[in-house]
């Protein structure tokens, strides 16, 4: 380093793009040779100026031949909105720019594994674990940044923070026009046959849309998802009840279906056209099926009934004689069908079925997704028989049931009279709409 450069120590600001944010307005709050910034974000996020308590800094000074930093820390000032390194750092004097990359918060140390120099800026293996009961509780929101800076009066660098993980969100509701009467309840959802694995690049000249990021080398597919335990699982009406969603418990905490903070990724959805292949038996009369289908789809496990405040006719017990009664009144069992030892169909009280929608993903970093399935309305019904082979974890008894051939059907045929319509919310975090119907 030059022996007469000027010293100045170095403070950074983070400005995280999320959450429906206007444009982050920064200024200086301190004169001479010090740097600091400050800065404001509209909203709460899982990641923010409020919860950030510091990151990992690297830069590159046009002459050195190594890292002018190499993964130093910057912490919050106190309760200021200031980061400061934890040494103090020489902004050399016959240096104009200075290449800067960090990502936090402090705690991705533990589960990040960074490779970053002049040359190659990735953050390796990074892996969100699939989960089956707990959505997004174990999983770990991290920012990334990648700046140019030159030098100025007053030695001004601005980093600019952005989520490197895609986050969703799931809901339901009951459809358009329901049937009267009609009872929908969720017992869990899934996403699955999405990618676990991966790796992620940040640097120039990478698509800005993308927040200067590329997300590589994906692998490991698997599930992600939430399983209400017995009594708690959500009655569908006609506003969209929160399956995997940043719900707050009185007390300001998160609820355990909190969020999927997942890799973004391109995915087809699942397609059923091959997803059954008829392999001839050995056995005259008989055949087998193997699973070939590929791509997404989102997994339910949910109880559809009717319920009628008039007593039982002859008419609806031959239409579908799954029927408790209750009182005056009576209520079908719809979905899923049970039946008992010599085949007629019974009434099961906690009997839920698998049923599910396909859908193709084409998630970016820092965009947040909400997905909101109609259930039992007009032009929507209860979704298709899913793949025959789910994954190991989902269980198959007489209260999880998955058995289209029971019920004269295959995968991929509708449980009811139609599919499930759903729209998708996309927020980047600043809102914008599509809306997409499952065929």
């Amino acid at each position: 380093m030059n022996p007469t450069a000027k010293l100045s120590a170095l403070a950074v600001m983070t400005a995280i793009g999320f959450a429906s944010c206007s444009t982050d307005e920064l200024q200086e709050v301190n004169t001479g040779e010090g740097i600091s910034f400050t800065s404001q974000v509209s909203r709460a996020t899982p990641t923010t100026l409020s919860n950030l308590d510091g990151f990992y800094v690297y830069a590159d000074a046009a002459g050195y031949k190594h890292m002018f930093i190499e993964g130093m820390k910057a912490t919050k000032d106190g309760a200021t909105s200031t980061y400061l390194l934890e040494e103090k750092v020489t902004w050399p004097a016959d240096v104009n720019q200075i290449n800067f990359w960090a990502y936090g918060p402090l705690a991705a140390k533990d589960y990040l594994t960074p490779a970053i120099n002049a040359t190659t800026q990735h953050i390796h293996d990074v892996n969100v674990p699939a989960s089956y009961d707990a959505g997004g509780e174990t999983h770990n929101d991290f920012v990334l940044t990648y700046a140019e800076a030159r030098k100025t009066p007053g030695n001004q660098v601005s980093l600019e923070f952005h989520h490197a993980l895609s986050q969703i969100e799931l809901r339901a509701r009951l459809g358009e026009n329901p049937e009267e009467g009609r009872r929908v309840r969720i017992k869990g959802a899934w996403l699955v046959n999405i990618n676990s694995k991966g790796e992620v690049q940040f640097a120039d000249g990478l698509a800005e849309e993308y927040h200067h990021m590329s997300w590589n080398n994906l692998s490991q597919p698997t599930y992600y998802g939430y399983y209400f335990d017995d009594g708690s699982e959500p009655l569908l009406s006609s506003i969209p009840a929160p399956i995997i969603a940043n719900t707050v418990n009185s007390d300001g905490s998160l609820q355990k279906n909190s969020s999927l903070m997942l890799i973004p990724q391109k995915l087809d959805a699942y397609s059923f056209d091959n997803s059954v292949t008829e392999i001839p038996s050995a056995h005259e009369g008989e055949a087998t099926v193997a699973e070939t289908g590929t791509g997404a789809y989102i997994l339910m496990l949910c109880r559809i009934e009717t319920h009628h405040n008039t007593p039982v006719t002859e008419e609806g017990q031959a239409k579908n004689p799954a029927i408790l009664v209750e009182g005056n009144g009576h209520t079908h069992q719809l979905f899923p069908i049970t039946k008992d030892s010599e085949g007629n169909m019974i009434y099961t009280a906690g009997a839920y079925g698998y049923t599910c929608v396909p859908v193709a993903v084409d998630w970016m970093p820092g965009k947040k997704y909400v997905y909101t399935l109609q259930f039992c309305g007009r032009g929507s019904g209860a979704g298709q028989y899913p793949p025959a082979v789910l994954p190991d974890v989902f269980p198959k008894d007489d209260t999880h049931i998955n058995n289209p051939a029971a019920d004269g059907k295959k995968p991929g045929d509708n449980v009811l009279d139609n599919e499930i319509s759903f729209k998708v919310d996309v927020l980047d975090w600043t809102p914008a709409e599509t809306d997409i119907k499952a065929n």
